[in-house]
């Protein structure tokens, strides 16, 4: 996706439009996310990254806010939630009211800057057979406030990718 956006090519049989995407990759090496840019020799320009990140209750919204004023990205993609969030879940009680207090501070910020926020997280181990919403690991709060949830999911040796869309029409 970060690629696709930042040279404008061709993702999921569509032509993506040209943007400056930041790539907050909390989980790869230098060495590992530049072998993964090999791939793609013409999104310098547009593609900006960083391996750590402070955790969002901890300054790090306020830091993708400042991200924002110094270079107007129009994708942000935070892998992985869960390295970037500041609800301890195993700790609360509160966990599914933490979360969607936490991601609806991340949906305003997405809706005042007219810009999209993608965040990559695991599913569970055992998934679901009707409900991939189910399939994300951890709270519902973690479904509850974003505008979209994308699962993909492996079926019978068959990939699939389905979506809740908040404003689908």
């Amino acid at each position: 996706i970060m690629c696709r956006r930042a040279r404008g090519s061709i993702f999921l049989d569509r032509k993506a439009n040209k943007c400056k995407v930041l790539y907050i990759s909390l989980e790869d090496s230098e060495r590992r996310l530049q072998s993964r840019l090999k791939a793609y020799p013409k999104v310098k320009e547009n593609f900006h990254y960083s391996l750590s990140w402070k955790k969002m209750n901890e300054g790090g919204l306020q830091d993708l806010i400042a991200a924002f004023k110094n270079h107007e990205y129009d994708v942000v993609i935070i892998d992985t939630l869960i390295k970037f969030s500041g609800v301890k879940e195993s700790a609360s009680k509160d966990a599914y009211k933490e979360y969607y207090e936490e991601l609806g501070q991340l949906v305003r910020l997405a809706h005042d800057k007219r810009i999209s926020i993608i965040f990559v997280h695991h599913t569970r181990k055992k998934m679901s057979e009707d409900d991939y919403a189910e399939d994300v690991a951890g709270s519902t709060g973690l479904t509850a406030a974003p505008d979209t949830i994308i699962v993909l999911k492996k079926v019978k040796g068959k990939m699939y990718l389905m979506g809740r869309y908040r404003d689908w029409e």
